[in-house]
């Protein structure tokens, strides 16, 4: 149950953050890379449609 996303708000609008972090090894090298990916999806029934805006931002880890 806890990879549901949340429900709609009262103004159809739904917001979504999620912390994606992955490793890469590289010639004997380890690489940690680490994003914050917000999505914000907006449900207009009169326009019968849905709008998805995706945007993300790299953290730098030392």
């Amino acid at each position: 149950m806890e990879n549901l996303p949340p429900l709609p708000s009262l103004d159809n609008k739904m917001e979504i953050t999620n912390l994606v972090e992955f490793e890469v090894f590289s010639e004997g090298q380890k690489y940690l890379f680490v994003f914050v990916v917000n999505i914000d999806v907006t449900f207009d029934s009169q326009a019968n449609e849905i709008v998805i805006d995706c945007t993300e931002e790299r953290l730098d880890i030392n």
